[in-house]
């Protein structure tokens, strides 16, 4: 809904599906994201990008280098 943002199907182009590999239709796309089993592939791809992704990775580093200058 912001001026020059990307559309769904962009995002996923530009992060998601490798140049040459495959298009996605943006006509058809809306209509078979409603699909179940399209909806199931998603939510379990979803959870695998968010598990990979470290909850504060600056945090994560403040923490670690506290360990390493008390001897941890």
């Amino acid at each position: 809904m912001q001026p020059g943002a990307w559309t769904v199907v962009e995002l996923l182009h530009r992060y998601f599906v490798f140049k040459g590999q495959a298009y996605i239709d943006e006509s058809t796309f809306y209509k078979d994201v409603t699909e179940p089993a399209a909806q199931v592939v998603i939510r379990q791809h979803l959870r695998d990008i968010k598990e990979s992704i470290p909850l504060n990775p600056t945090l994560d580093i403040q923490e670690d280098e506290k360990e390493d200058d008390n001897g941890g």
